[in-house]
């Protein structure tokens, strides 16, 4: 027999048990995504901003971005492990576990895609990028939008204090 306090202890975790098994898993939703001709370009951008976000310890988001990455692409970035490095190196550092993202037009043209992202970074600063697809005409990635390229469209400086003189200010601000 179950004593009555510990029915009241019971019947208060079950909530946090049901919430627990019914709150998605980013990184088992990310193994599920697979390049596929059903995903239009913004879909396989999105799938790759949002896995950068959410990269964990293990790089399940790196993973799932490599996956994404054109034949040729792999051929000048990979294998994996080099592709890691260069990931978390600047300026592809800063979209990991980013603050938030926006997404600016999509333009697509035949075979080719493009769509600069804007990546608010961890530490609060603005960063774009230029996302860069094609879709693939061979092959077992036949007809799937794979990404070729993501360039930074801009170089940000190092975020430093600069004395600044004048009416109205109070001496100093960040760029």
């Amino acid at each position: 027999m179950i004593a009555p306090y510990a029915w009241t202890f019971l019947l208060a975790a079950i909530p946090f048990a049901i919430e627990a098994g019914a709150a998605s898993n980013p990184a088992s939703e990310w193994e599920r995504r697979v390049p596929s001709p059903s995903l239009d370009p913004a879909v396989v951008i999105r799938i790759q901003v949002d896995a950068l976000r959410a990269n964990s310890l293990l790089n399940e988001g790196i993973k799932l971005t490599y996956s994404f990455a054109s034949p040729e692409n792999r051929r000048s970035t990979g294998p994996l492990g080099r592709f890691t490095a260069m990931i978390r190196s600047a300026p592809y550092d800063r979209l990991l576990n980013h603050r938030s993202a926006r997404y600016g037009h999509l333009s697509v043209s035949g075979a080719k895609a493009f769509q600069t992202v804007t990546i608010i970074d961890k530490e609060g600063d603005e960063t774009r990028f230029l996302w860069v697809l094609s879709r693939q005409s061979h092959g077992e990635l036949k007809d799937c939008w794979m990404t070729g390229a993501v360039i930074s469209a801009q170089n940000r400086a190092p975020r430093q204090a600069v004395r600044r003189t004048g009416k109205g200010t109070n001496g100093w601000f960040s760029i």
